[in-house]
């Protein structure tokens, strides 16, 4: 963003983005005379702060033999230039930066009027497209400052504290995949999770009249072209078809461990998936799968004309043959944590039944919206968690073939949910199929 201010014989120009603020001065040059630089006090409201920024250079009269790397008050020695930069901004935040000439001697300096100006830096987490930088060359001086060594010298905590400070944010940004239905893929540092990924899209008539229905290798091939070749988990929010059955297929392909409750876990090791790729969670679990922290939570499944659709628990080896052998099983939501980030997952519910009261404030909020159980919940089940985002899941059609590109189900309304969002917490967004999106 670009702002511009003259006054009192000073002319200032800011150009601002996420972490800096550079600002351009200008005077008429009747009025340059004696100039020895200029003097730059900031404001900062959120922080309550102000304060005369620092720099490097000194004068030979007042300061000789600076050590190296020492910064110095603008006020004692200004900035001896018409163009500097602020590389102590933070995004999305408003200063008020006072530019005052200064002239005389060294020693006895003398501060002319200056001028106020008010900036607001970018917010990489706004708007369409978010863009970040990581902490090149400018910032070295300021990295040895704080650390005097290499991040591959230093002990585990501070290396981690050097990575953060050099990646700002870059790395520990989550990048966040729809699959479809109730579908994701979450990337961060080189990891990548899967929730209930489903490619195959069985039709209405075959699930309508319960008849037979597989997994398609084909479609999977095609779907996993937009995931991770290794994945670190799959986790299942329950053992739906719309949510299982495509896992064994996945589970081969990617060498991913299948995380979901005993009744999932039963159906895909009946598809000849081993013991050992498969972990049977339950509600109060919390696995540590690479950099990423999964808490496990129970959950309900949202009714379909009062009841659940195909309702109860598989208590056979028998692989499943048609839409009903996928028992709903165990429903369960999951909190997802990493880089300081906590994501909130589940496949729907019912209204009347809240969360855990410890889960609140999260980044992003995930809620199946798929049946109008969903929907009546949803208000209650935003105001808990006062996520950052909401993003409503499974609204699109699940027996449509993933190629013909997202359209509603039938039973969905999501007009309804963006009017109700509007009095909530979060900012409500919708992804298309494979566009990954960084939740920052």
């Amino acid at each position: 963003m670009r702002f511009r201010k003259k006054d009192n014989g000073v002319s200032v120009h800011a150009v601002t983005g996420t972490y800096v603020v550079m600002l351009g001065m200008d005077m008429d040059k009747a009025d340059t005379a004696g100039l020895l630089g200029f003097a730059i006090h900031r404001v900062d409201p959120a922080e309550n702060e102000a304060y005369w920024l620092q720099g490097m250079r000194t004068f030979q009269e007042s300061y000789p033999n600076p050590p190296d790397g020492a910064l110095v008050s603008t006020h004692e020695h200004p900035i001896q230039d018409f163009l500097w930069s602020d590389f102590t901004a933070k995004p999305g935040r408003k200063y008020t930066y006072t530019v005052v000439p200064v002239s005389g001697k060294p020693k006895n300096l003398r501060y002319g009027q200056g001028v106020s100006i008010d900036v607001e830096t970018e917010d990489e987490s706004k708007g369409t497209h978010a863009m970040y930088f990581n902490r090149g060359v400018i910032g070295s001086q300021a990295y040895a400052r704080i650390w005097k060594a290499g991040p591959d010298q230093l002990e585990p905590p501070e290396q981690e504290k050097a990575f953060a400070w050099l990646s700002r944010g870059l790395e520990e940004a989550i990048r966040v995949t729809y699959l479809g239905v109730n579908g994701f893929q979450f990337e961060s540092t080189g990891h990548a999770l899967l929730v209930d990924p489903y490619f195959s899209r069985v039709g209405l008539l075959p699930a309508a009249l319960n008849q037979r229905i597989q997994s398609e290798p084909n479609r999977v091939a095609e779907g996993l072209k937009h995931v991770r070749p290794r994945v670190g988990a799959i986790l299942v929010t329950h053992a739906h078809f719309d949510h299982l059955l495509d896992a064994p297929e996945i589970v081969r392909r990617t060498h991913a461990r299948l995380v979901a409750g005993p009744t999932a876990v039963q159906l895909v090791e009946s598809l000849g998936i081993r013991p050992n790729e498969c972990q049977t969670a339950k509600p109060g679990d919390v696995r540590k799968i690479g950099p990423w922290t999964v808490r496990v939570l129970a959950a309900q499944h949202d009714r379909l004309l009062g009841k659940v659709p195909f309702e109860g628990k598989v208590n056979s080896a028998k692989p499943p043959i048609k839409a009903s052998d996928w028992s709903v099983g165990e429903s369960l939501a999951f909190v997802i944590e990493n880089g300081g980030k906590r994501i909130y997952i589940d496949s729907g519910g019912v209204p009347g039944a809240p969360l855990d009261p410890r889960i609140k404030d999260v980044d992003l909020a995930i809620l199946g919206m798929a049946l109008p159980d969903s929907r009546q919940r949803f208000g209650e089940v935003v105001k808990q968690l006062r996520p950052r985002y909401v993003f409503p899941s499974h609204q699109d059609d699940m027996f449509a073939p993933i190629d013909r590109g997202f359209t509603f189900g039938k039973m969905t309304n999501f007009p309804a949910l963006l009017r109700e969002s509007k009095n909530l917490p979060g900012r409500l967004v919708l992804l298309d199929y494979f566009q990954p999106w960084t939740l920052r």
